[in-house]
């Protein structure tokens, strides 16, 4: 007697294969519906031709999840997560724009990242007053990606 599998169970059965061969090929856990993400680890942020590493924690709470960022160059921040995407906002970072004088100029830098690919934007959003002649206001914006190194 042959019994056939219902649709809902080569649909899972599908699924899962799929996120198991996703997390073979890039190490990166995918959370599923309801489970809380964790980016525990250790990363390379590649962004603009230059390197940093990241330490992030992850945590949930009642308002939601969090993953706090620890970089190699003296800084830290919390991202939020909401969708499937990972943002990180830092308003008025003293150091965001680096002056053709060789001057800083602080901005609003925006970072958001995708939880499967761990790709994204890095943004600034700048005002005038950098360098001499001054730089005009402005928006920059670069692709970034992570890679996680333990």
């Amino acid at each position: 007697m042959k019994i056939e599998a219902s649709n809902a169970v080569k649909t899972a059965t599908l699924v899962f294969a799929a996120l198991t061969a996703l997390t073979r090929l890039t190490g990166v856990v995918t959370p599923l519906a309801g489970a809380e993400p964790n980016l525990d680890g250790t990363y390379l942020a590649h962004y603009l031709g230059a390197t940093n590493t990241w330490t992030i924690r992850t945590r949930c709470e009642a308002a939601g999840c969090y993953a706090h960022v620890v970089s190699d160059h003296g800084w830290s921040k919390d991202a939020q997560l909401a969708g499937d995407r990972w943002t990180m906002v830092w308003v008025g970072r003293p150091d965001a724009m680096v002056c053709p004088d060789g001057g800083n100029n602080p901005a609003t830098e925006t970072w958001w990242w995708d939880t499967a690919s761990l790709t994204g934007m890095v943004s600034a959003d700048y005002g005038a007053g950098c360098g001499n002649p001054p730089v005009p206001p402005g928006h920059t914006e670069a692709p970034f990606r992570l890679t996680r190194v333990a």
